[in-house]
């Protein structure tokens, strides 16, 4: 009886689902990060070069945010 039951409970989220999805093109950024072996700041003590670190992350994921709408970009 459960299995049936939840049987009709996937298909009813499943049909609603489908029925409110509106025909409009919509599109998803995908972003993830590398391994920045946890590189904070974005210059080097050594060197002052500049390296890729998690500011330069932050920095690109806000203006692609700040471009696209937050509602369409998803950070891994």
């Amino acid at each position: 009886m459960k299995r049936i039951f939840h049987c009709f409970a996937a298909a009813v989220v499943i049909l609603t689902a489908a029925v409110s999805v509106s025909a409009k093109e919509h599109s998803l950024h995908i972003v993830t990060t590398g391994d920045v072996h946890g590189s904070w700041f974005d210059r080097s003590y050594v060197d002052d070069n500049v390296p890729y670190s998690l500011m330069h992350v932050n920095h690109y994921v806000d203006s692609l945010r700040n471009a696209v709408g937050s509602e369409n970009v998803l950070l891994l």
